[in-house]
């Protein structure tokens, strides 16, 4: 995982918030199936 300073830095975690809040949202859908 790259440390970087200045915009680059932003641009990355936020693309690292988006890819982790889509792997929760995968989680929780298939959580929530029934049986």
């Amino acid at each position: 995982m790259a440390f970087l300073t200045g915009p680059e830095a932003r641009y990355i975690n936020g693309t690292d918030l988006l890819v982790d809040g889509g792997q929760a949202a995968w989680m929780l859908r298939h959580m929530r199936r029934p049986g």
